[in-house]
């Protein structure tokens, strides 16, 4: 099974706190995919992607669980974890960090056992029972002692355990979705689109899909997932946002041309450049070429791949026209509340 990601891996997602997954390697099949569905679900975990046989114990897991951004604990608590000395050396980090006054919740979760009681006796007949105690202290400061990963609604109430302790992309925030983004809404995922770009005589503008590819603060960065149209040199400066039919909207902080240093930073989460029928209708030669500017507002020509063209292209004759991609700059204060 693919390894689950992380928060790390979430693009424009939300909080930077995260819970802490406590596991044995043994079961990452069950724990693996259930990462998967809570990640699917908006939470935000870490997990030693890297435990392998033994669960040798990783010296990064003390500053991840010490991390004030660390808000919280999912023990998945086995046959096997109840077996591992990583798993109670996380008990004894996590039971520290419970001491230290800070917010931090424990959810135990159990794989196999029907309920703490169970786990606690099979614990005792382990040459692990030294552990016992610590074992008590978390279950008494678990939540939820009778959650089996096997109940029907484990991973809603993971995911809400998760969202109860502020590591979540929260309600109106944005994320990766293979090519898409969605706007969270109400924990329910769904398509967002702004504005319309033109097409063929007589047919009906087509609404613009923006991918998000990076997030400053309250600034929320999209690039228009098609090339909308060719147009020539002279035309650059006519891009505004009344264009493509987003005046008005008073979450957008910005609309340009997608600029060299974005593609130089974000090029693999930006992808490709692809024309729509209708603006590649429009290309005047056979050379698909597309605009992007440099940091002092110069014009330069990539292709779709974005990689700068080379060789000299007279592109100022106003007869050569090139693709434009936008990039639209949204206020995630004002997009949230949006109905």
């Amino acid at each position: 099974m693919e390894k689950p990601k992380t928060y790390l891996d979430r693009i424009g997602g939300g909080s930077d706190k995260y819970v802490f997954i406590s596991y044995s390697h043994k079961d990452c099949d069950e724990v693996f995919e259930c990462l998967n569905r809570i990640y699917d679900a908006g939470a935000n975990y870490w997990y030693d992607a890297e435990l392998n046989d033994g669960d040798v114990w990783n010296e990064e897991v003390q500053s991840i669980l010490q991390s004030d951004n660390c808000t919280g604990i999912i023990f998945f608590i086995s046959r096997n974890s109840l077996a591992s000395t990583a798993v109670f050396r996380e008990f004894d980090l996590a039971l520290e960090k419970l001491g230290s006054g800070k917010k931090f919740q424990v959810l135990p979760v159990f794989i196999g056992y029907e309920d703490y009681g169970k786990a606690l006796v099979a614990l005792c007949g382990t040459d692990f029972r030294t552990y016992v105690s610590s074992f008590i202290s978390i279950m008494k400061n678990g939540d939820r002692l009778y959650l089996r990963l096997s109940d029907a609604d484990s991973v809603g109430r993971i995911a809400d355990f998760c969202s109860d302790n502020g590591a979540a992309c929260g309600s109106g925030q944005f994320e990766i979705r293979g090519t898409n983004y969605m706007l969270r809404d109400g924990g329910k995922l769904r398509e967002y689109s702004l504005g319309e770009y033109p097409q063929s005589d007589g047919e009906k503008a087509v609404p613009i899909v923006w991918d998000m590819f990076s997030r400053d603060k309250n600034l929320l960065y999209f690039v228009s997932r098609y090339c909308l149209d060719f147009i020539d040199y002279s035309a650059i400066e006519d891009i505004e946002a009344k264009k493509f039919g987003i005046e008005g909207e008073e979450s957008v902080v910005g609309l340009r041309l997608i600029e060299k240093s974005l593609i130089d930073k974000f090029g693999e989460v930006i992808g490709p450049a692809v024309p729509t029928d209708y603006a590649d209708s429009r290309r005047t030669q056979s050379l698909r070429a597309f605009w992007v500017k440099d940091g002092s507002g110069n014009l330069l020509l990539y292709n779709s791949t974005n990689r700068p063209l080379t060789g000299y292209v007279n592109f100022e004759n106003n007869q050569f026209t090139a693709g434009i991609r936008l990039v639209l700059v949204l206020d995630d204060d004002k997009i949230n509340r949006r109905k």
